[in-house]
């Protein structure tokens, strides 16, 4: 009985161990987004554009402090259109 009981605490904290709450995952709500800094030269001008994914699957797109929600596309295609338009992008 002894060892039962033994068995039952350690079960009890590994499985507290391997259990969080989604409170915990928040953190900074950046650093859990999937973003991406284009820069691109247009006309001797160069500007610099963060592209981050959000939780409901639209982008938010930064230009010169200006945000816009873009929806029905994906990250990487965003991305990869900027890339064909000339722009470096590098995942931050």
């Amino acid at each position: 009985m002894k060892n039962f009981r033994v068995l039952v605490a350690v079960l009890a904290i590994g499985t507290l161990g391997f259990t969080s709450c989604s409170k915990d995952d928040d953190g900074d709500s950046n650093s859990a987004q999937n973003c991406y800094e284009c820069k691109i030269e247009i006309l001797g001008n160069s500007q610099v554009q963060n592209i981050c994914e959000n939780e409901d699957g639209t982008l938010t797109v930064t230009t010169q402090g200006i945000s816009n929600t873009v929806e029905d596309t994906t990250l990487d295609e965003y991305v990869s259109l900027q890339e064909l338009v000339g722009a470096e992008c590098t995942k931050k």
